[in-house]
């Protein structure tokens, strides 16, 4: 488990979960086979610079399937790409997942000052 001050764990946590949430989007919505077109604003306080209008669907499945909705020690987060077939059969054809390895935390790195 990381280790760190409280203040600086919700950050951290909050960090992760925009992040999550943000690849989670990118991930699904590239598959659904629309072409999107996004301008990047410099100036914007979007997460990640990332403007992507979020399918609120992708996020309510995201929040009841993980919880909570961001990776945490040994818990990942899997996202599984099924197709179905006109039989209605279902299959996996990529999985993407995102975890957490706390042993590569820098101690003296300040969370706040850099993940922002």
């Amino acid at each position: 488990k990381i280790k760190m001050a409280s203040q600086e764990r919700r950050e951290f946590d909050k960090y992760l979960k925009f992040l999550t949430q943000k690849a989670v989007q990118v991930i699904v919505q590239s598959r659904e086979g629309g072409k999107i077109r996004t301008r990047s604003n410099p100036n914007s306080t979007d997460w990640f610079n990332l403007v992507l209008t979020d399918n609120k669907a992708i996020i309510a499945e995201l929040k009841h399937s993980v919880d909570p909705p961001y990776p945490q020690d040994e818990c990942p987060v899997n996202i599984e790409i099924t197709v179905e077939t006109p039989e209605g059969d279902s299959f996996v054809i990529e999985v993407w997942q995102i975890h957490l390895d706390t042993r590569k935390r820098d101690v003296t790195v300040s969370v706040s000052h850099v993940l922002y």
